[in-house]
């Protein structure tokens, strides 16, 4: 029998740690025991070594459809590892039978993102049609806000290696704590991944993760988990707790700093929250882009609303966006970007993004000043009331 023949998915539950609830499973390839290549990693190491890394991976998405369709009841999730790498594949090689919002992809933080236009763009398409997205391994890689804001996943997956023993590691738990900070203020969930004794279930629990995933709450198998957990449940879940914070960070008076620009500038302006929620529209924007203050405000830039691509076409709003960067890095970034016009052509303009702190010196948004490329400059420049603030 062929090598990919004799390859099956085991399941592994992840658990919402506040009800006890399994919420999903992680379809992971397993191959037989008798064989040279019974775990993942011999798996993986035989396909490169005969040349059939693409044919495992659409495997693997082919087994993982199907185990989910077959076994998951739909108010679980199947949680699917992508490689990137293989852009050209189907996600579903079976053509879509299973409805994209009973699926979670899986990335790897491993992949720098940021430079990746390509790789964001698959992420946009698979966002856009109703693919919930993990990121997974996080700690491990390419770790940084400017990942985060670049990919805005749904959920992030610590590494193993950042939960071992953070009840008895004091810098373990500070970072967990951190990045716990970071998603809720993006709206991100999270899932620890590796979650093996009581001790780091408790403490999980105790600084407020919400999801879990490890040997304690449920090993792969061939068939899913009960729909609860009982080590969980003995730890005393509440049961019907909320879910997961979407909020972002309010920024509060902070903008309001910034209100001047809007009557004495005639440069296009808005705000956005780190989530990239438009929060202001000044009517400069609305004369250059064509949308109105009621169209843009509350909804997500990179959710299509201006569709920012570079010079050559390139989309930006998934990658590395002037907003982006200047949130991340901290700093004041330019670029000139061509922006979709509500009648659908494009507006070659010139912008200048600039983050937005609070007297904590915490970046909580930033603001985009944009002006069709070839305008003068007067002494109402944005720029120029920034400047002096």
């Amino acid at each position: 029998m062929a090598f990919l023949d004799t390859l099956r998915m085991a399941l592994q539950p992840i658990v919402d740690l506040r009800t006890g609830q399994v919420t999903g499973h992680e379809a992971l390839v397993r191959g037989p025991t008798a064989t040279e290549w019974p775990t993942p990693d011999a798996i993986f190491r035989t396909a490169r070594s005969r040349g059939q890394e693409r044919q495992l991976e659409e495997t693997c998405r082919r087994l993982a459809f199907a185990a989910g369709r077959l076994k998951l009841p739909d108010d679980q999730r199947l949680f699917l590892n992508v490689d990137m790498r293989h852009e050209d594949l189907p996600l579903d090689p079976d053509g879509g039978l299973t409805p994209p919002e009973q699926v979670a992809i899986e990335i790897s933080e491993r992949l720098d993102f940021l430079n990746n236009p390509r790789a964001l763009e698959n992420l946009r398409r698979w966002r856009d049609a109703g693919y919930m997205i993990v990121l997974d391994d996080y700690g491990t890689g390419y770790s940084s806000l400017g990942t985060l804001l670049a990919v805005q996943p749904d959920m992030v997956k610590l590494d193993r290696y950042i939960v071992g023993s953070l009840d008895r590691d004091r810098q373990r738990r500070t970072a967990v704590e951190a990045v716990l900070r970071l998603a809720t203020d993006l709206g991100i969930a999270v899932i620890a991944e590796g979650v093996e004794t009581m001790g780091e279930l408790r403490a999980l629990r105790k600084i407020g993760v919400h999801y879990g995933q490890g040997f304690l709450l449920g090993r792969p198998e061939p068939d899913p988990a009960p729909s609860a957990c009982p080590v969980v449940l003995r730890e005393g879940a509440i049961r019907g707790a909320p879910p997961a914070s979407e909020a972002a960070a309010d920024p509060g008076s902070v903008y309001l700093f910034h209100e001047t620009l809007f009557g004495a500038c005639r440069e296009g302006v808005y705000y956005v929250d780190r989530r990239r929620t438009i929060l202001r529209w000044n009517g400069a924007a609305e004369k250059i882009s064509g949308y109105d203050a009621s169209e843009v405000i509350g909804r997500r830039c990179l959710d299509h609303v201006l569709d920012h691509v570079d010079e050559c076409g390139v989309p930006l709003c998934y990658g590395a966006c002037p907003l982006v960067h200047a949130m991340a890095d901290g700093l004041p970034r330019r670029a000139v970007v061509l922006l979709r016009h509500k009648l659908g052509h494009r507006e070659r303009v010139s912008v200048l993004a600039i983050p937005v702190r609070n007297a904590e010196d915490r970046v909580l948004g930033a603001v985009e000043i944009f002006e069709r490329v070839g305008d003068p400059s007067g002494e109402d420049s944005c720029e120029r009331i920034i400047a002096g603030a």
